[in-house]
């Protein structure tokens, strides 16, 4: 009877280890792909992430396996597998950093334009194709989420553009729920914060601007807002003519009250956030001095002794 069980153990170890094998190595049907583990993705979504593109075959496993052999973190970035490798491979590359693909870093400040996005792009891969991404991204200006996001060559418009896109949709989610609370239009709420991203820097700067640019609105008078004319002509207020403020654009906020028609550059968070919970205060007016310092005013004869004071 020992004899027996012995040999059944014997049989399951087998089993076991067939099994086993079979798990840890690659699948059959692996194709050469590219993988993104983002910042702050767990072990257990990048494992499944792994499965899905048919990296590795069993998810838990190499969760399971990572976990018991290495302490050091889940390391973000953009993984190439070039090849079939086995889950401990993998579960070390994962954990060390081993992409086996050169990583660039593609900085995207608050308030760029869709136009700065593709020069940053090309700047790092020449062979990015400005034209077919500009194509793509022209509806979406001031949805393309501003960030540092790991930029690899041979990276396509369509990528690129879905990346931003999507992270946008992630981290404005409960900005997003506070405008619907309040009632803010979700449109209205992006166009007033690329405005606010043109003309302040500052949170409380932002939140200040907001609220006079909510007063002139409510009071049916032009924004005066300088920001646009880089999208109109290329100049930013220091440049600005008389001539300039006359341009028959719907984007002159000088000639035409209300918003502009769409947004002027990708706002970020806290740009976005000033727009939604702007300072209430009196005033109608504001400039920036030279060392950039604002100024506000009540009344248009204080804007103008503000002027004489701190521009002249």
């Amino acid at each position: 009877m020992l004899k027996k069980l012995f040999k059944f153990g014997g049989i399951l170890l087998i089993i076991a280890i067939v099994i086993i094998i079979y798990l840890v190595s690659a699948p059959t049907d692996f194709n050469e792909t590219n993988i993104v583990i983002e910042k702050g993705t767990s072990l257990s979504k990048a494992t499944e992430i792994l499965e899905e593109k048919r990296v590795v075959k069993y998810a838990p496993l190499l969760q399971a396996y990572t976990t018991l052999m290495y302490d050091d973190p889940l390391q973000a970035g953009v993984y190439h597998f070039g090849s079939k490798e086995s889950l401990m491979t993998i579960a070390r590359r994962i954990t060390q950093g081993k992409y086996d693909i050169e990583q660039q870093v593609l900085l995207i400040q608050e308030g760029s334009t869709n136009v700065d996005i593709a020069e940053k792009a090309v700047a790092l891969d020449t062979t990015f194709n400005t034209k077919d991404f500009l194509s793509l991204a022209s509806s979406s200006e001031g949805y393309l989420f501003p960030d540092s996001y790991v930029f690899i060559k041979g990276t396509t418009p369509n990528e690129l553009y879905a990346t931003l896109r999507a992270q946008f949709e992630s981290k404005t989610t409960d900005l997003k729920a506070e405008a619907n609370r309040r009632d803010k239009n979700w449109s209205d709420v992006i166009i007033m914060a690329s405005l606010l991203e043109g003309e302040a820097q500052s949170p409380e700067d932002m939140k200040l601007v907001a609220g006079i640019f909510y007063n002139r609105l409510k009071a049916g008078i032009p924004l005066q807002s300088d920001a646009p004319f880089r999208k109109i002509n290329g100049k930013t207020t220091k440049d600005l003519t008389l001539a300039d403020l006359q341009i028959n654009s719907p984007y002159n906020t000088y000639r035409n009250k209300g918003l502009t028609p769409t947004p002027i550059s990708n706002p970020g968070l806290v740009a976005i956030d000033a727009a939604i919970h702007p300072t209430a205060s009196l005033y109608m007016y504001f400039l920036t001095d030279k060392e950039g310092i604002m100024h506000y005013a009540d009344t248009f004869d204080e804007h103008i002794r503000n002027k004489n004071k701190y521009l002249k």
